[in-house]
C-alpha cells in the first residue's frame, strides 16, 4: 500500500513539474456579429467616450503580444487601417488570444479614451481616478465582452514611410525600413527605454522598449535596421512625434 501510494506521488509531481501555467485557450462561443467597422468607431467615437449604452459590436486581427513582456495586460487588433486596443486586465494573453485571432468585442458597458494617439477601450474610470480607463480585470467580465474567432496568417505589418506614420495609424501594426540610430542626447546603451531613429532625409521616430520586456538588456543596433511595432504618438515632448512598440526583439531587424 505504501508502494503504491508513493508510486502516486511520484506521477503526481512529474506531471505538476511539466504544466504549464499558460491558462487555456478560452471556450468556442459564437461571437455577436459586428454592428460597425473600426473606422466607423474612430469616426463616432475616436476623441473618446462615456460608458457605451448602445449594442455596439466590432471586429479585428489581434496585432500584438505579451510574450515578450513589452505588452501588459492589453490586445490590439487591426481591421481595414485603423486600430483599438483592448484593456483585458490579464496575463499571458498570447495564450488565450494570439496574434493572427479574429477578435470580436461587445462595446456595450465599455468606455473610449486616446492614450499617445490610440484609441482604447475598456472600463471607465472611477472620478477620483486620474486615468480615464480600468481593465477589464475579472475573467467573467472579460467573457461578457471578448470572443475569439479562428487564427489566420500571422499579421507581418504595413510597411510605410515616416511621413506616412500619422496619428490616424495609432494602434496598428507597421514596418519602418531604412534607419539608423541617431540620438540628441544622451540615450540608453541598451534597448531600455526611448531611442531615436532617423531614415536618410533626417525624418525622426523613436522607438519604445519597457524596463520590464525580456528583451531591454539587449545592446542597441549598429548600423542599419528595419523596426515593426505598433504605432503610438505623442504631440509634446522629448518624444514627439510616432513611436514604434514592438512585439518582440524580432520586430527590430537588422
Amino acid at each position: 500500500m505504501i508502494k503504491a501510494t508513493v508510486a502516486f506521488m511520484v506521477v503526481w509531481v512529474t506531471a505538476g513539474c511539466t504544466r504549464s501555467y499558460d491558462p487555456e485557450p478560452p471556450a468556442v462561443r459564437m461571437p455577436p456579429a459586428p454592428t460597425l467597422t473600426l473606422a466607423t468607431l474612430h469616426a463616432l467615437y475616436g476623441s473618446g467616450s462615456g460608458t457605451l449604452e448602445q449594442e455596439l459590436v466590432v471586429a479585428g486581427t489581434v496585432t500584438s503580444s505579451d510574450r515578450a513582456g513589452n505588452f501588459y495586460r492589453t490586445l490590439c487588433i487591426e481591421q481595414g487601417g485603423y486600430g483599438l486596443e483592448i484593456l483585458v486586465g490579464g496575463e499571458s494573453l498570447h495564450s488565450r488570444y494570439p496574434m493572427g485571432a479574429r477578435l470580436h468585442l461587445r462595446l456595450r458597458g465599455l468606455a473610449l479614451a486616446r492614450s499617445r494617439g490610440v484609441l482604447q477601450a475598456g472600463v471607465a474610470s472611477a472620478a477620483y481616478n486620474y486615468q480615464e480607463l480600468e481593465y477589464l480585470t475579472a475573467q467573467p467580465l472579460v467573457d461578457e465582452h471578448l470572443f475569439r474567432g479562428e487564427v489566420s496568417e500571422l499579421p507581418t505589418g504595413k510597411s510605410c514611410s515616416i511621413a506616412e506614420l500619422t496619428p490616424e495609424r495609432c494602434g496598428t501594426l507597421v514596418v519602418v525600413e531604412g534607419l539608423k540610430h541617431e540620438p540628441l542626447t544622451e540615450e540608453s546603451p541598451t534597448l531600455e527605454g526611448y531611442h531615436r531613429f532617423v531614415n536618410s532625409s533626417g525624418e525622426a521616430l523613436h522607438l519604445y522598449i519597457s524596463p520590464y520586456a525580456r528583451f531591454a538588456s539587449e545592446p542597441l543596433p549598429t548600423g542599419e535596421v528595419t523596426l515593426r511595432g505598433i504605432l503610438q504618438y505623442l504631440s509634446t515632448g522629448d518624444q514627439a512625434g510616432p513611436i514604434i512598440k514592438p512585439n518582440d526583439e524580432s520586430d527590430i531587424i537588422i
